[in-house]
């Protein structure tokens, strides 16, 4: 029999990072996890579907090798998972939801289950928004409710998040709650989006990375985060390539930036409290068990 392919899309700020901890040192026969890895400079077959998947080119030699892997991991393995929040990240280059097309086409041939974390509004928008604050374009950054209201925050979305992906083909979605998963009550057959009583087990993170699912702090945009993002803006409409001169290295060691940009609190608004409240009816009606 083929094995299933599993991919987790996140959405970021849904502990993805102490999710990957867990499933990096999970064993167990038929099963493999190919990446994302922490830290995220191991090089792995889920990091380069993701290259493939966040450029517009047809890169045939990529797609072929990572055809050629998936088959070899199809046939050899019971469950295949991927872990990679990037894919519902929007950026300036692509559109998660592009990125999202993208990974449907490769993996289509074997009718993959995508599942998604679920969190509540209040905890993650304005955590996520001081994460990418120094990213963000600059009416974005100068009003929170105008961010809500944008493409960066599609993903927590539920309702259309669902929608989108069954717009896209895939035609297994699997769901379950953040909650449920920090406290330790969810399954790997509830995180994995299968029945098999082999994985029925509840998934256990481990304590120092679920500590850091809520020890981002919201005050943490330094000035050498800007540097960084005038060196990438910069990078894009000039010829020179600063990273292959190692620039950036040597920028970062000769100016130390000890100043912070310090972002106030904001609570999310009515409409999008009203969007998440109609989601979850929603979801709900599709999951009794979420």
């Amino acid at each position: 029999m083929k094995g299933k392919l599993i991919i987790h899309i996140g959405p970021p700020k849904t502990a993805t990072t102490a999710l990957q901890y867990y499933l990096m040192l999970f064993k167990k026969e038929g099963f493999k996890y190919i990446g994302i890895n922490q830290p995220r400079e191991d090089q792995t077959i889920a990091k380069d579907l993701y290259e493939y998947c966040r450029t517009e080119g047809k890169n045939e030699k990529l797609k072929a090798y990572l055809l050629l892997k998936l088959k070899e991991l199809v046939d050899n393995y019971k469950y295949i998972v991927v872990s990679e929040e990037m894919f519902t990240v929007e950026n300036s280059k692509l559109s998660f939801f592009k990125k999202l097309q993208r990974l449907y086409e490769i993996t289509k041939k074997y009718d993959p289950i995508v599942t998604f974390c679920v969190r509540n509004v209040e905890k993650v928008y304005f955590s996520y928004y001081a994460e990418i604050y120094h990213t963000l374009p600059l009416g974005y950054r100068k009003d929170f409710k105008q961010f809500q209201n944008s493409n960066f925050c599609e993903c927590y979305k539920y309702e259309r998040l669902y929608n989108r992906l069954l717009s896209i083909g895939f035609k297994k979605i699997n769901f379950f709650h953040f909650n449920k998963l920090k406290l330790g009550n969810l399954t790997m057959e509830n995180f994995l989006g299968i029945e098999d009583q082999e994985y029925s087990f509840r998934i256990k993170l481990d304590k120092k990375h679920v500590t850091k699912i809520n020890g981002q702090s919201d005050k943490v945009i330094t000035k050498e985060n800007v540097v960084n993002l005038f060196i990438n803006r910069f990078n894009r409409v000039s010829p020179l390539k600063f990273k292959g001169f190692g620039f950036r290295k040597q920028f970062s060691k000769k100016i130390k930036f000890t100043k912070v940009v310090e972002l106030k609190k904001e609570e999310v608004s009515k409409a999008t409290l009203d969007i998440y409240s109609k989601d979850l009816i929603f979801l709900n009606s599709l999951n009794k068990n979420l």
